[in-house]
């Protein structure tokens, strides 16, 4: 029962580590006492005894969690600026009848930021009549029955639960954190301040996962963080996972410069490899050919295999436009007016690369049944470029959230 992971009692390899019991115990009296609670400086004793006559040797029952599940309650506790106690004795004064002291090793001592201090008897022994008097001369100590056997979890909920200020709850609904790139993880319990006085509440997510593969990229965990929920894994059989942050391979986001709308198209157009010639004169109409002269200033041009596209940041004349496209040039207008997002677009489309627009959600995990664990989604305007998609965002995209985007997908972004 103390090492659950051991699978084969044959084979301990070298640098297993193995929890051994404190003690055996042998006697055939028939009172075992193990003694949890004591008065002192007055008052008379107060204990329990287990009866019954024991027939063989037997081993001590641990009566706290096995060591991975321990250290999952204690990781949730500190991560909440809370501790947990349990080793030594813990006093309780008691007015006019001296103090109590705990033995923490049987009765672990939760204390959280609130002032809450919560009493987890795993020996389920403390008489209910000593309990009462504790809560009633101390109304931030609360008593909970717990039992080693019990999922951490489970452990977890009773002592949080009993605090003032927290509650943790089972949940099947993914957390939603940022707004602009909006992630959701799917959750199985979170912890939460009822009442934060004006302040952010607290929260803390809790995750049950089946091995290291189905962990949250730290990135991931960083940006909950940033947004003020806390993230903890458990492996069942491991404890608290951790995954190593990713080593950063993507490019940094591209910006799209320019004052004008004319000079944000060609800033879009250089980035997409193409080379935009300024203040160009087009012949329309020459003298020698047509009897007359006129030419037509391109703010911008470029050469296509199948044509030239001109950008102006005026309209021409309707009789000049048809006239341009009878002699294989496409012209557009980009007012000033226009979003980038639309100068964007208009660009786009005059190249005819096809493009999407809209909110883009992509996973970042999965289950083994192929569900996602924790997506990311947020607004863009979308090409495919090769293997790999671009992104034209307009907001700044947290940089370990773009790293963990790029190495699965090959997603690129660009912000204008």
């Amino acid at each position: 029962t103390l090492n659950p992971n051991l699978v084969n009692y044959n084979r301990i390899y070298a640098g297993q580590k193995l929890r051994l019991p404190g003690r055996h115990i042998a006697s055939d009296d028939k009172n075992i006492r193990i003694s949890a609670l004591q008065v002192t400086s007055g008052g008379l004793p107060v204990e329990s005894s287990l009866v019954g006559k024991p027939k063989t040797l037997s081993l001590e029952r641990s009566y706290l969690p096995a060591g991975y599940r321990m250290a999952f309650i204690r990781e949730v506790i500190q991560r909440m600026n809370g501790t947990i106690t349990t080793a030594g004795n813990y006093y309780i004064p008691i007015p006019q009848a001296g103090r109590v002291a705990i033995d923490c090793s049987r009765i672990p001592v939760v204390e959280l930021p609130d002032g809450s201090s919560v009493l987890l008897d795993f020996t389920e022994r403390a008489p209910v009549s000593f309990r009462s008097m504790i809560e009633a001369n101390w109304p931030s100590y609360r008593f909970v029955t717990a039992n080693h056997e019990e999922e951490p979890e489970r452990i977890l909920q009773k002592a949080i639960n009993a605090s003032r200020s927290y509650s943790m709850t089972k949940t099947q609904k993914p957390l939603g954190l940022g707004s602009v790139p909006h992630v959701e993880i799917a959750m199985d319990w979170i912890i939460a301040e009822k009442a934060a006085g004006g302040k952010s509440p607290y929260q803390q997510g809790i995750r049950l996962v089946k091995n290291r593969s189905q962990a949250l990229p730290e990135s991931v965990k960083d940006y909950a963080g940033r947004n003020g929920v806390v993230i903890t894994e458990l492996i069942e059989g491991i404890g608290v996972t951790g995954s190593s942050a990713a080593k950063s391979t993507a490019p940094e986001a591209a910006v799209l410069g320019g004052a004008t709308t004319v000079e944000q198209c060609s800033a879009l157009l250089r980035h997409l490899g193409y080379s935009p010639e300024e203040n160009v004169d087009l012949d329309i109409f020459n003298r020698s050919r047509d009897g007359f002269n006129l030419a037509v200033k391109a703010e911008l041009l470029v050469k296509k295999a199948d044509g030239r596209i001109t950008f102006h940041s005026k309209e021409l004349p309707l009789q000049l436009i048809k006239t341009l496209k009878d002699n294989g040039i496409e012209m557009v207008t980009l007012d000033e007016k226009d979003s980038r997002q639309a100068v964007i677009e208009k660009t786009l489309s005059a190249l005819k690369i096809p493009f999407s627009k809209g909110i883009f959600l992509y996973p970042l995990a999965a289950d083994p049944a192929g569900n996602p664990r924790a997506t990311v989604s947020f607004p863009a305007v979308k090409m495919n470029q090769g293997e790999s998609s671009l992104h034209f965002i307009d907001f700044a995209m947290d940089p370990s959230l773009y790293q963990t985007l790029y190495s699965q997908g090959a997603i690129r972004l660009v912000r204008f």
